[in-house]
């Protein structure tokens, strides 16, 4: 069964025997395709053995009721499968029918007969964010931001998340702060970005953007400035409207009134003598 392309299939832990994944279930192996039937895989802890044995399977799919982005960077951190899985976020039964399509696509001719394997591990409700590194380009933004030490940097210098479960259950700050929507919380249900539904990313407010480049002292794509450091300006001085640092203002700037008054009443002198 190792040797034979499956797909995984991950119901939420609090699923009935009509879970829509139940279902898929069911469909792919009427369609011919085996199946492996594992826990939600959001909550088996970070050392269970359960991980070890699905590296033994090729993974040619794999659904769950995660969002597909956050679904596959969760397979990613654990090192299941290859760039070859396609994934299905799963929510409801009428999505069935093109989870199926989508499945039946990737695991190519179905064979004669469907087998279906239960693998059982541990799981206990856990709440973690999940790093999209395909966007992240480690800044650091986040593991400042954090005060529970979720985040670390690896020997490569990138930001991982190396204690998942020091995470604060129900907190997604770190999602709202980070600027390039890479870390993803997927159990949030009051903002699909922060979940990392398809099509769907955070975006920085003016506050967040200043907070990032004064933490982390990022080059301003408007200014060209860089460092770290309060933003403090000197009185009159002017502002970038992206990172809040002090810019000199440009020297063929249009006069503001003082300076037409003071230019008008200069030139009403020289008429005078």
């Amino acid at each position: 069964m190792a040797d034979t392309p499956v797909v995984l299939i991950s119901p939420p832990s609090d699923g009935g025997a009509d879970s829509p994944l139940l279902l898929l279930a069911q469909r792919c192996q009427q369609a011919g395709i085996q199946v492996v039937l594992v826990p939600d895989l959001y909550h088996v802890p970070e050392d269970a053995a359960l991980w070890q044995s699905l590296r033994a399977y090729e993974i040619r799919a794999a659904a769950g009721s995660l969002h597909p982005r956050p679904l596959e960077w969760l397979f990613r951190r654990h090192r299941l499968g290859d760039d070859r899985i396609v994934f299905v976020g799963l929510q409801t039964a009428a999505d069935i029918d093109g989870a199926v399509q989508k499945i039946t696509e990737a695991m190519g001719p179905a064979a004669e007969a469907a087998a279906r394997v239960e693998l059982e591990g541990p799981t206990r409700p856990r709440w973690y964010p999940v790093m999209d590194h395909g966007r992240c380009v480690s800044c650091g933004h986040c593991m400042q931001f954090c005060l529970f030490g979720v985040y670390a940097l690896d020997e490569n210098g990138k930001v991982t998340v190396a204690n998942p479960d020091n995470c604060k259950s129900g907190c997604p700050a770190c999602s709202r702060i980070c600027p390039h929507s890479a870390i993803m919380f997927p159990l949030y249900g009051r903002d699909p970005a922060i979940a990392g539904a398809p099509g769907r990313w955070v975006v920085l407010d003016l506050a967040g953007r200043r907070l990032y480049y004064n933490r982390t002292g990022a080059t301003c794509p408007r200014c060209g400035q860089s460092g770290t450091g309060p933003a403090l300006r000197p009185s009159g001085a002017a502002e970038c409207p992206e990172c809040g640092r002090a810019v000199a203002p440009p020297k063929d700037r249009p006069a503001d009134d003082l300076d037409k008054l003071i230019n008008d009443l200069d030139q009403l002198m020289d008429r005078r003598r």
